[in-house]
């Protein structure tokens, strides 16, 4: 070791030429292997992890696909169910009642309606029968001739 130190340099035994130059590089042929022994590991675990959590987020999806599909069919379900239910008990009182024609009040509303809906039906036909523009005694004449008497 002191014939090492006496050159000047730091020299480590088996890579040793004993001139600072082979030193270097080999220092730099160490650096270097040290360098790849270290970062190509890491950059092989990160590759390997991404594709590991890119696999997991695709199974995880299909999963999130799986779920949802499966609760919108019970929630499907379990409404069809309801609203069966609720059409059974529907239909159940609509059995047990009777629908008289003169005591329901809502077919009474009904004709009520249909009676209305003809109003404006004669409100246009008839005055275009009865009624002449510019001439006072046809429509004199129209009114006496379609006249009922029974007021």
């Amino acid at each position: 070791m002191d014939e090492d130190r006496d050159l000047g340099h730091v020299c480590y035994r088996p890579v040793c030429s004993g001139t600072p130059s082979a030193n270097y590089r080999s220092e730099k042929k160490l650096t270097i292997l040290a360098l790849i022994g270290v970062f190509l590991p890491v950059l092989v675990l990160t590759y390997m992890q991404y594709r590991s959590l890119t696999e997991l987020e695709n199974k995880t999806k299909g999963a999130f696909k799986d779920n949802l599909r499966q609760g919108l069919t019970i929630v499907e379900q379990q409404m069809k169910q309801r609203l069966e239910d609720v059409a059974a008990q529907t239909l159940d009182r609509l059995r047990r009642t009777t629908m008289n024609l003169i005591k329901n009040p809502g077919r009474r509303v009904g004709l009520l309606y249909l009676l209305l809906m003809a109003a404006p039906l004669r409100l246009i036909y008839i005055p275009a029968k009865l009624f002449v523009a510019g001439d006072a005694a046809a429509t004199a004449n129209n009114l006496a001739t379609h006249e009922t008497g029974e007021w």
